[in-house]
């Protein structure tokens, strides 16, 4: 009697006839071909499901996964065979026998294989308790790296975020293998970042990998060497198997590089260095990721002892940005510079004070600093590298600013660039922002900024009324330094009162082609910081406004558009805590603002 006849025999008297439990069966039966390995396939996996005999299957799923992957076949054929003996998969892969390892990883990379066709999203895309049963599988090291690529496969399909935190097992699965925990890490990325309305979930997640001091150990894995960091790569990619040779020599590399934590010694050059980016660029994400939900004083307590401000700046010289291929951008796919965006990218959501610091310094900053000034630097990374200072200075106290500023050169480098005119207005536009951080309430910076002009203020205030959004921030925190605060030069009052006296004279200007420009082009985030500076100056003016309207020749026109001005301004700052937090970055009073809004226009 044949194989099919057995079954089927078995199965009618099993279940007096045959009832809706195996017409899963007979249909697979039925619909495989025994010419092909599909007949030999579905043999096997009844065999086992029907009579526990697993004899055939370790070495007909290895041919059938090399069959669906790369073989020569009919996908709809195929679709309906594999949907016929999905509940039997499942049955295979969930037991708790701790048997049948190489079938399992088989049958996951066959499951990773029909979850990227996308035909059948409703049975393991979206269903919760099929994707928490895969996890489960994590609990088996020889399950772990299978189980995490085809987990990375169903989360990058999902429409929302699958919660974690009802799975207690996760962090012993993770803190068993750093191999396993930097394989896991492309996982990781689908649980703690969403653009979706997800965010609750999220947050738990986040809370959850906190509490159970992942970031430490994720951090620790940039200490790894640049092969190693290469063979996770592979590995996570599903390139080598985990019983490779490379696996066995990384696991006894692996915690001797742990221990020279904070050293970095990782080369981004070549294949392995190509391969060691891109896993890095993960650790960068994910790191990103989690800290970003942090408020300040968790993260200073989380990183307390972890000496991060060691961690980015020896990343930071390994990454070696004169090395970087040039023409960067954000969206680029190229290894490295997706490496050097994840990087900007992590440091940018650091506290300052994890950063710089009771030490009132950063290696990091300062090597950020010697690559702007730097001509062998591709111009590409020029307005990456000057955000991201922008970035970290705006949470800097005013010392730490004038370290970055004064001492360390910044603003003589920045200066010197906008007055080349070969500097392109966009990337002038980020290097106004940086002056006006520094310079913000600091005499010394200030100071230094009026030293480093070499031409006359009047000029460089002229550029600012013909580039108001560009250098609105600058200007505005001249003002309020100077005009607003009155901070102490030292002892040069004459290069004080000079200032002053040019910062008024081009107020007018400034302020008529300001207003001009929001009632033009409307409020967006790139304009907000015009809007603001044109309030400002009607709160600093309240009780002298004929100086600042002497442009206009039509005070009705002149009316209209100052109290469209100030509409937007309440629409944008409409509550008490946005003003606050309004006051709060630009070092100001609410009175200020408010006197802004209650100034009458002078009509004819």
């Amino acid at each position: 009697m044949s194989f099919c006849a057995n079954v089927l025999t078995y199965l009618n008297k099993r279940s007096y006839g045959i009832n809706n439990e195996y017409l899963h069966i007979v249909n697979a039966i039925c619909i495989s071909d025994s010419s092909d390995i599909s007949h030999k396939f579905v043999s096997a996996i009844i065999k086992y499901y029907v009579f526990e005999d697993s004899g055939e299957l370790t070495n007909v799923t290895q041919q059938f996964c090399e069959y669906c992957i790369i073989g020569n076949k009919t996908l709809d054929r195929l679709f309906s065979l594999f949907g016929s003996v999905f509940q039997p998969i499942k049955t295979i892969l969930f037991n708790d026998k701790n048997e049948l390892f190489d079938v399992k990883c088989n049958l996951l990379t066959l499951l990773n294989f029909f979850v990227k066709t996308g035909h059948f999203n409703d049975q393991m895309v979206e269903d919760e308790r099929f994707i928490y049963n895969i996890f489960e599988l994590l609990k088996f090291d020889e399950l772990f790296v299978n189980t995490s690529i085809l987990l990375e496969t169903i989360l990058d399909k999902r429409s929302s975020v699958v919660d974690i935190t009802i799975l207690p097992f996760l962090f012993n699965s993770l803190n068993k293998s750093y191999l396993h925990l930097g394989v896991f890490l492309s996982v990781m990325n689908y649980l703690i970042h969403t653009n979706s309305t997800d965010k609750h979930i999220v947050e738990k997640n986040v809370q959850y990998f906190v509490g159970h001091r992942i970031i430490q150990k994720v951090i620790s894995l940039l200490s790894l060497s640049t092969f190693d960091l290469a063979v996770i790569y592979l590995l996570q990619n599903g390139y080598i198997d985990e019983d490779s040779q490379l696996i066995s020599s990384f696991n006894e590399r692996c915690p001797l590089e742990i221990e020279t934590y904070p050293d970095i010694d990782i080369t981004f050059k070549g294949v392995q260095g190509t391969y060691a980016a891109d896993i890095v660029s993960n650790i960068l994400f994910v790191l990103s990721s989690i800290v970003d939900k942090l408020d300040e004083e968790s993260q200073l307590t989380v990183m307390e002892k972890i000496r991060i401000d060691d961690v980015v700046y020896g990343l930071y010289e390994s990454i070696d940005v004169e090395t970087l291929p040039p023409n960067y951008s954000r969206s680029s796919e190229n290894a490295f510079h997706s490496l050097f965006s994840q990087f900007l990218r992590f440091v940018s959501v650091l506290s300052s004070n994890l950063l710089v610091g009771k030490k009132n310094g950063s290696e990091m900053v300062n090597s950020m600093i010697s690559d702007i000034g730097n001509d062998k630097i591709d111009h590409s990374f020029l307005i990456p590298l000057i955000t991201s200072i922008e970035i970290i200075a705006r949470g800097c106290n005013v010392k730490q600013r004038e370290v970055i500023g004064t001492e360390k050169g910044l603003i003589g480098l920045l200066v010197s660039m906008i007055m080349d005119r070969s500097i392109e207005i966009k990337t002038s536009h980020i290097i106004y922002d940086l002056l006006g951080v520094l310079i913000r309430r600091s005499s010394t910076n200030t100071l230094t900024l009026i030293s480093n002009i070499q031409v006359p203020l009047e000029i460089l205030f002229a550029n600012c009324s013909n580039y108001c959004v560009e250098t609105s921030v600058f200007f505005r925190n001249l003002i309020l330094n100077i005009i607003v605060d009155k901070i102490e030069l030292d002892t040069e009052q004459k290069i004080k009162d000079k200032t002053e006296t040019s910062i008024r004279n081009a107020i007018p200007t400034f302020f008529k082609k300001t207003i001009e420009f929001i009632n033009r082009e409307g409020i967006t985030s790139y304009t907000t910081c015009c809007m603001n500076t044109s309030i400002l100056i009607l709160g600093i003016y309240s009780t002298n406004m004929k100086e600042i309207y002497q442009q206009w020749k039509n005070k009705k026109e002149l009316k209209k558009e100052v109290e469209k001005v100030k509409v937007l301004f309440m629409k944008k700052y409409y509550n008490a805590n946005r003003l606050k937090k309004l006051c709060d970055v630009t070092a100001t009073s609410k009175q200020l603002w408010k006197s802004g809004l209650q100034t009458p226009v002078i009509e004819d």
